[in-house]
């Protein structure tokens, strides 16, 4: 598709195509997920230090 404005048959851009658009959209999809796994996970196995163990005799 070229331009019929311009005498010297510029070419019109058909903007982003749909396939960077979805690459993009997935790819921030991708990194929110990840965080939000991150904090999700990140209380799993610091456990430490119990409540009760400031009580034990040593």
């Amino acid at each position: 598709m070229y331009d019929v404005q311009d005498e010297r048959g510029v070419p019109v851009s058909r903007g982003v195509p749909m396939l960077v658009r979805v690459a993009v959209v997935s790819g921030l999809l991708a990194i929110f997920a990840i965080g939000a796994f991150t904090v999700l996970l990140a209380s799993y196995g610091h456990l430490w230090p119990w409540a009760r163990t400031l009580r034990m005799h040593l």
